[in-house]
């Protein structure tokens, strides 16, 4: 897996960047994470700014690399990167389990992408490995 964390600052060249540093490692056969800064951020309107970069660094990544799938975690996360993607909505397949579902992004440029997301601290310890493994 190669681990990719957003900075506080990303935009631009930075965002180029760590677009083609994931690129690269999809393109090696890789699994990309890409994750929020590890220090909390507790004003709404930062996190609403977050997810946005995170959807930006989604979109940058699906225009340059062949995604097997997204498993995104956080509804708002999920909301950013979708709307970045420019889809219309995701269409629902299925539960990986009770609270993670999993589907295809209806339309933009990421149409017909697997996804999953999952929300809140529940669920199986290994339900994002899962989620991965079922999307690939």
């Amino acid at each position: 897996v190669a681990p990719i964390e957003v900075p506080p600052d990303l935009a631009g060249p930075r965002l180029r960047a760590l677009a083609a540093a994931a690129c690269a490692a999809l393109a090696a056969g890789r699994s990309v994470v890409v994750r929020a800064p590890t220090r909390p951020i507790v004003q709404p309107a930062a996190q609403r700014e977050l997810a946005g970069r995170l959807g930006d660094l989604a979109a940058a990544i699906a225009r340059g690399a062949a995604l097997g799938g997204l498993v995104l975690t956080g509804g708002e996360t999920a909301g950013a990167v979708c709307e970045r993607l420019g889809a219309g909505g995701v269409r629902i397949l299925g539960e990986l389990e009770v609270g993670i579902p999993w589907g295809r992004i209806a339309g933009g440029v990421a149409d017909g992408l697997a996804i999953a997301t999952k929300a809140g601290g529940f669920g199986r310890a290994d339900a994002l490995v899962r989620a991965v493994d079922l999307l690939t």
